[in-house]
């Protein structure tokens, strides 16, 4: 699949040298957005690559930054008969056979890119793609050759065959390393021992680049055989000189030695003309010369290695958590939190704009590409519970926002020796309910509550044949607890006494007086009034 059209954003850099009027071989790149997506497998680089040219021998693709080399891999189709070799200590594929140019934009088109790590050491790459066997330096435009001789060669053998190299009408020269990110690159691509374009044949000591556009050029100077004491860089120029492990390092002249060359590790030494007969490899590098064409050769795609970008939002009702831009590698179930603001309540979470519920947190399906989650709010009901009367409480006092449609329900408390005298809703008697619920609530509403004193009776009676008062007489109310009652009992002459004071249906014997301190049940008083006997020296009263 196309970077562009699969990946989401892509920086890409397209790294060309500008052509001359009528230059033949030229490679250009399509992709101008996408990512390579952490965990996703094989994804092509760019299926768009344009190559103008009528015949090749070879091509590279190259990491030419964030290369890892137990993560990276390359995939691709053999098209035409060019075949194909990944080395993955170097990050190069390499093509190689006669084959015309859209045979080779066929066979670039197809490369594939994978990264084998669920959390890949670096973030980004630049794959470099280039027209022919060398292998291109993005640092300055160069294109490089290792090349193995087979049997052993001189250092001026090196030199001269170098010289006699052309790479797509680019002059060939042994090469000139300059800076330490050209060093890189081209230790990156070593494999063994092999000569560079540094001599100091010409002086001792005076070691100059003898090759290439920067022949002539002095960058090191030594004046004994320990350079780690005698010797120093020119104007600060570049060198990469082994330091070597007896405290003096290279380059030490030892035997007559006046020529340069790369150790495996990419440190230089001086070896005699004939590299004491261990030489025979040598590094070519083209590019730079004066009057070389500029041919477009290269071209550069940068890919950030991403995860899945979620991007989280909600309208102005609340929040979600977490928030903007997240991501999360494949198959992954992110969990999102929705906060309403208050006034609001969720309404829905939207998956890639399509409602997934109001399940909240809500986890997200399995991620398989980038996408969206959305918490909606809604305006939410409100339910305002009053403060009440004195003596007796409502549950949820105050504004309280309700999802819409949702029940809510409210419980009404008296205080101790009171009771609920009347439950309101929007002003409408909804009579004594301790427990009052709203369903299905569509708008706002209010809710209030009376309460009042719990009352108590006593209520007193007369029996018997005799005559008498209870005072205070009758059915009479009270207050629970906060009152007091007494009462006194009186015959109404001489003629009757009492006989028995019933309370609660309970005798009492004779009593002239009962009292509750306080008032906390009702109560009955009965008091019997009985008539004496005429034989009772009481009945005529005294002085009878």
């Amino acid at each position: 699949m196309n970077i562009k059209s699969s990946f989401g954003l892509l920086v890409v850099i397209v790294g060309l040298f500008v052509s001359p009027v009528g230059a033949v071989e030229t490679i250009s790149v399509s992709v101008t957005n996408g990512d390579y997506v952490v965990s996703s497998g094989f994804q092509t680089i760019d299926s768009g690559i344009v190559i103008t040219a009528t015949s090749l021998d070879g091509a590279k693709v190259s990491i030419s930054s964030g290369f890892t080399s137990g993560e990276d891999r390359f995939g691709y189709s053999n098209v035409a008969g060019i075949t194909g070799s990944y080395n993955s200590s170097t990050g190069v594929l390499s093509f190689s056979g006669t084959a015309s140019g859209a045979d080779y934009q066929a066979q670039l088109r197809s490369v594939q890119y994978k990264n084998t790590s669920s959390n890949p050491t670096n973030r980004s790459r630049s794959f470099f793609f280039s027209l022919g066997a060398a292998l291109p330096n993005p640092e300055n435009g160069h294109f490089y050759q290792f090349v193995n001789h087979g049997s052993l060669l001189n250092w001026t053998t090196a030199k001269n065959a170098a010289a006699l190299k052309t790479y797509h009408g680019l002059k060939g020269y042994l090469v000139t390393v300059t800076s330490a990110t050209e060093m890189s690159f081209v230790k990156s691509k070593l494999s063994g021992v092999g000569w560079l374009g540094a001599s100091d044949s010409g002086s001792e000591g005076t070691w100059k680049w003898m090759t290439g556009p920067e022949t002539g050029l002095h960058f090191y100077s030594t004046t004994g055989s320990c350079a780690a004491t005698d010797g120093a860089a020119v104007s600060g120029r570049y060198h990469n000189w082994d330091p070597g492990t007896n405290g003096c390092g290279e380059p030490n002249n030892s035997g007559g030695e006046d020529y340069g060359h790369f150790h495996s590790n990419g440190k230089w030494n001086d070896y005699p003309l004939n590299g004491h007969n261990v030489v025979r490899k040598y590094v070519v590098e083209y590019g730079g010369s004066v009057g070389d064409p500029t041919p477009i050769l290269t071209a550069t795609v940068s890919v950030d290695i991403i995860e899945y970008r979620i991007t989280a939002s909600s309208n102005n009702g609340g929040g979600i958590s977490p928030s903007g831009v997240q991501e999360y590698p494949m198959n992954s179930t992110p969990t999102y939190t929705a906060t309403p603001s208050l006034g609001f309540y969720l309404s829905e979470f939207q998956e890639n704009g399509v409602p997934v519920g109001s399940v909240n947190p809500h986890t997200m399906a399995q991620i398989t590409s980038d996408g969206t989650i959305r918490a909606v709010f809604a305006q939410a009901p409100r339910v305002t519970i009053a403060s009440g009367s004195l003596n007796g409480t409502l549950s949820s006092v105050g504004d309280n926002y309700i999802p819409h449609g949702d029940n809510f329900t409210v419980t009404i408390t008296p205080d101790t020796h009171f009771q609920i005298k009347d439950v309101f809703v929007d002003g409408v008697s909804q009579g004594v309910v301790s427990s009052l619920t709203l369903s299905n609530v569509q708008g706002d509403h209010t809710i209030s509550a009376t309460f009042e004193n719990i009352m108590h009776n006593i209520t007193t009676t007369l029996s018997g044949e005799g005559q008498g008062a209870i005072t205070p007489p009758g059915t009479l109310s009270f207050r629970q607890f906060f009152d007091s009652a007494s009462y006194t009992i009186a015959p109404q002459s001489n003629m009757f006494y009492i006989s028995d004071v019933i309370v609660d249906g309970v005798s009492q014997g004779i009593q002239t007086s009962v009292s509750f301190f306080p008032v906390m049940v009702p109560h009955t008083i009965e008091a019997v009034i009985s008539i004496r006997p005429r034989l009772d020296s009481n009945f005529f009263g005294t002085g009878f």
